[in-house]
């Protein structure tokens, strides 16, 4: 098995270690070419590095994941709106009229410039329009 970085193969030291262990019982040597770690040669050096570097990446995405709950916290508190904007309730309107004259939803779709996933969610959420 070749990986390109320790990181893209597990996200853990328990799963990397795991994957390991399959990759012994199936006589599978395990290469990362930008981490220098080789164990084809079964060398107790590159195993060890290669723990130290695992529990090196877990703890690098630990600290990402960290710093992005934290800035979306820090976004929330100051009352930024976080996610996809809504559609506009002009789009929303005409969709409903469209809907309310019997046009099928893939028209609809393509005429307002939205999915046919937000035709078929604004035709279950949308109260019928009195003409």
């Amino acid at each position: 098995m070749i990986v390109w970085r320790l990181d893209r193969l597990a996200r853990s030291i328990f799963h990397l270690s795991y994957l390991i262990d399959i990759f012994n019982k199936h006589g599978c040597a395990f290469i990362s070419v930008n981490d220098s770690i080789d164990t084809s040669n079964s060398s107790p050096t590159s195993a060890f590095q290669m723990h130290i570097l695992g529990a090196v990446a877990q703890l690098e995405r630990s600290l990402i994941r960290e710093r992005v709950v934290a800035g979306l916290k820090a976004a929330k508190a100051k009352g930024k709106m976080l996610g996809r904007p809504g559609l506009q309730q002009t789009t929303k309107d005409r969709m409903r009229h469209m809907l309310a004259e019997g046009f099928k939803e893939r028209v609809i779709a393509s005429e307002c410039g939205v999915s046919v996933a937000s035709v078929y969610k604004a035709k279950k959420t949308s109260l019928p329009l009195v003409v």
